[in-house]
């Protein structure tokens, strides 16, 4: 398993967060970009902020071109700062080997 810190950026002030991501070893790079970008709008989607919805036409009309999923790989001293309410990302993992 590849271990993952993202950082989900909405563009908007107080509404960033760190979450915990975790991949099998032979994910693609597409399939990386793909899942933090996911998490990015689903953390968008907590504070009302949407990456697009739908026009008359069926058509999907960006809302907000500023969300982003930005991951990098796990390391406990580096990243278990960000954390909401203290403690580990490893919690997070289901089976992280430190």
């Amino acid at each position: 398993m590849k271990y993952y810190i993202v950082h989900c950026y909405t563009g908007y002030v107080g509404s960033d967060s760190y979450e915990a991501l975790e991949l099998e070893d032979d994910h693609s790079e597409q399939e990386l970009n793909q899942a933090c970008f996911q998490m990015a709008c689903d953390n968008a989607s907590m504070y009302g902020y949407e990456y697009e919805e739908e026009d008359e036409d069926g058509d999907g009309v960006c809302l907000n071109d500023s969300i982003e999923g930005y991951p990098e790989p796990y390391d406990p001293q580096e990243h278990d700062c960000y954390r909401s309410g203290g403690g580990s990302f490893k919690e997070d993992f289901d089976a992280y080997p430190g």
